[in-house]
This record gives C-alpha cells, sequence and structure tokens, in this order.
C-alpha cells in the first residue's frame, strides 16, 4: 500500500529535521494524530505560551535523557573494557596454568622451579586480579 503525503512549501521552509524523517514520524503516530482535533487544538486559548511551555519541558526532559544516555554509554564502555581486559588476563593466567603442567608432566620431576610455588603464584594472581578477594579482604579489615 502507497501513501502520498503532501507538505505545503511554506511549511516545510520551517522544519528543521528532513521531511522523509517528519513523514516517518507522521506514519509511525498516525493513529493519535487520526483522533485529534485540530481545529479545537488550534482555536485554544493561549495555546501558543502553552506550546511553549510544553516545549521547554520537552527539551528539559530530553536533556536529561541524553544525559543518562551518556553516562549509561560510558558505564557500558568501562564495563566491556573491564571485562575484556579480565577475560585476557584469564586466558593468560589460564594458559601459563597449563604450561606448568605440561613442563611437569614432560620433564616430571626434574623442572628447575617449584612446582608448588608457581601454581600458588598463579593463583594468588587469579585471586587479586580476576576474582579480586584480596582486595574484598583488605576493605573489609579496614572497614573494622
Amino acid at each position: 500500500m502507497k501513501y502520498k503525503i503532501d507538505v505545503p512549501e511554506d511549511y516545510s521552509k520551517n522544519i528543521l529535521i528532513p521531511i522523509s524523517d517528519l513523514v516517518d514520524e507522521i506514519l509511525e503516530l498516525y493513529d493519535l494524530l487520526n483522533e485529534a482535533d485540530f481545529n479545537k487544538l488550534l482555536n485554544l486559548p493561549h495555546s501558543e505560551e502553552e506550546l511553549n511551555k510544553l516545549e521547554e519541558e520537552y527539551f528539559e526532559q530530553s536533556k536529561i535523557y541524553s544525559k543518562l544516555r551518556q553516562e549509561y554509554g560510558q558505564l557500558n564502555y568501562q564495563a566491556n573494557e573491564l571485562f575484556t581486559r579480565n577475560t585476557i588476563t584469564g586466558l593468560k593466567l589460564g594458559l601459563l596454568r597449563s604450561k606448568l603442567f605440561q613442563a611437569k608432566k614432560k620433564w616430571e620431576g626434574n623442572i628447575a622451579l617449584d612446582f608448588d610455588a608457581a601454581l600458588r603464584l598463579i593463583d594468588h594472581f587469579a585471586e587479586v586480579y580476576l576474582l579480586k578477594r584480596e582486595l574484598e579482604q583488605e576493605t573489609s579489615e579496614t572497614e573494622k
């Protein structure tokens, strides 16, 4: 089904958004526009003042909304960055642990380092950087 919407030229000059966007909004809000009594709306007393007041309110709400979206974007970016960093750290620690077990298996008891100490060190870094356990313990001890 095709529609044809004629927008008067004198009206279209005052529109700040592209006409195609305006038409999309009209089609989206068609049900509401269909129910509106425009003659009644245009003949309201002080309609210009009320419109200005509503416009100010709308812009104020838009500012708040855009600020919240901006904060959400920053938080989302930081969370993604943290997730990526923790994923890489986890993969590196997992590979290091795997290599340690492979070395122990390959050379059996002839490793030049203390296997248990190296394993404890890897687990320590996993707890500190990924699980944040040591940090939580320190903060809970300082709060007491």
